[in-house]
């Protein structure tokens, strides 16, 4: 089950989406985009400190892209991935924690 812990805003800048978020050690998260944007979904694992991710769009040739090894730092996960359309725009994230 998951529970709905934050709402933060990231960007999209030609393409790149980026978004970052507090998180705990050793849990996962889904990021959504509050308004379904681009169809975007993020996955994020975190275990001992360290993170991956798994950025889902209708945008992704291969359907999702994915990234492992990222260390966390001040309890920060940064994601900043080419996974949208070519535009400037702010998106606004609903951030999920799994119970």
């Amino acid at each position: 089950m998951f529970e709905l812990v934050d709402t933060v805003e990231g960007t999209n800048m030609w393409g790149n989406v980026s978004v970052s978020f507090t998180a705990q050690d050793n849990s996962f998260y889904l990021l959504i985009p509050s308004d379904n944007y681009e169809n975007i979904m993020i996955a994020v694992n975190i275990i001992n400190s360290k993170y991956a991710f798994m950025a889902m769009s209708k945008n992704t040739t291969a359907g999702a892209l994915c990234e492992t090894n990222y260390g966390l730092s001040n309890n920060t996960v940064t994601i900043r991935k080419a996974i949208a359309t070519n535009e400037q725009k702010s998106i606004s994230f609903n951030v999920y924690r799994m119970n």
